[in-house]
């Protein structure tokens, strides 16, 4: 999505985490096949960005699209991904989608409360980074960290550690310097930077308490934790379209009924502007889910928080090069302070301190183990 993080909209476990390399360490002889996804993972961090921003802020010619349009043709996308895996790997295949949700209907439904909130934070992406800078946008958006603690804090009971927050205190301070001065861009459609924090803000919050919501979800309720991971993905892609269908129809009900408020015309706004850009803002957002699946797997904390850090100054290198970004005088310190406090988060805490949360977008919740799973899919 363009989680973007954007674009880059990732759950965390329901027991103390129990990282598949150890705890937090380094992996001991990281493996080709986690060097290759962690690489795969800076490409698509970064140019979904960019492609993003391109798409609804840089070029001159084509329609805009409808950002919820594209968050449900998404969604379509993740889920029959999804129902494939599990026809590959489940037995009875898809089958056992139709019989989880006659026999536990309850525990399908409650994927519905953070399917609406990822499906409003994917919107909520668009608008951040058609009216941001795509580097600002990515370091404004590292306020997962701190918000995913403070509702951790409150809901869950969790504790931090003297660095971790710390670690927090330096990172939001960083944004804070980041966004105060924005600098330049290349833009030939208007922007307004007050639309573009606020967006950031509802992203920030939204997929945040969402990590929590699910958390919490895997800590009460068994049957959720016994539902498979790409079982899971298919109950939130289709809460996801459910969500998502509502909010286009009344961000575009004005284009509709000019149009002649018919079905007709309702389609003809939901595919206005998906060209070749659109769709490869489409799958470049299936394949990063998959991409942080396989990073989780083979490779830790520490390495994935690197990868979003080099994501992070790869965007801005390419930002100056390509879209005429220049940042402002304070944009650099605040970077570096962000780029380095996300790193010393995700070091994993002494002995005997309880684990703390990772910030989680919907690609880790829907296309990514958690750890309950981890112990159940390492091997695969």
């Amino acid at each position: 999505k363009a989680t973007v993080s954007v674009l880059n909209c990732r759950c965390t476990c329901a027991t103390p985490r129990q990282p598949l390399m150890g705890a937090g360490e380094p992996p001991q002889g990281v493996t080709a096949t986690a060097w290759l996804c962690l690489f795969g993972l800076v490409v698509q961090n970064t140019s979904v960005v960019l492609a993003t921003r391109y798409a609804t802020a840089v070029r001159g010619d084509g329609t805009p699209f409808a950002p919820s349009a594209l968050v449900v043709i998404t969604e379509f996308g993740k889920m029959l991904v999804s129902l494939f895996i599990v026809h590959r790997t489940e037995p009875g295949g898809v089958m056992k989608v139709v019989r989880e949700v006659q026999e536990h209907p309850r525990c399908c439904m409650k994927c519905c409360v953070p399917a609406g909130l990822y499906t409003l934070s994917s919107i909520g992406v668009y608008y951040a980074v058609g009216n941001l800078e795509p580097t600002l946008f990515q370091i404004c958006n590292q306020g997962k960290m701190p918000t995913l603690a403070l509702f951790s804090m409150m809901w869950l009971g969790r504790t931090f550690s003297r660095r971790k927050w710390i670690s927090l205190f330096v990172l939001s301070f960083g944004i804070l310097l980041c966004s105060g001065v924005s600098g330049t861009n290349k833009s030939s459609r208007p922007q307004s930077f007050a639309l573009g924090i606020g967006a950031v803000a509802t992203v920030v919050a939204s997929s945040s308490f969402a990590g929590v919501y699910f958390e919490g979800l895997l800590k009460t309720d068994k049957r959720a934790k016994e539902t498979s991971l790409w079982m899971r993905n298919v109950f939130l892609s289709i809460f996801s379209m459910l969500f998502g269908m509502p909010m286009f129809l009344s961000a575009e009900w004005g284009d509709i009924t000019q149009r002649g408020g018919t079905l007709q015309a309702a389609l003809d706004v939901f595919t206005k502007g998906v060209d070749h850009w659109a769709w490869i803002i489409i799958a470049l957002q299936i394949a990063g889910g998959l991409l942080v699946a396989l990073s989780i797997k083979h490779a830790d904390s520490v390495m994935k928080s690197c990868a979003t850090a080099v994501a992070i100054v790869a965007c801005g290198v390419i930002s100056h090069l390509f879209f005429a970004f220049v940042p402002g005088p304070l944009f650099f310190p605040g970077a570096t302070l962000v780029i380095g406090a996300t790193i010393t988060y995700s070091q994993p805490d002494p002995p005997g301190l309880p684990h703390s949360p990772e910030p989680k977008d919907k690609a880790d919740v829907e296309l990514s183990p958690s750890s309950v799973e981890r112990r159940h899919t390492s091997s695969a």
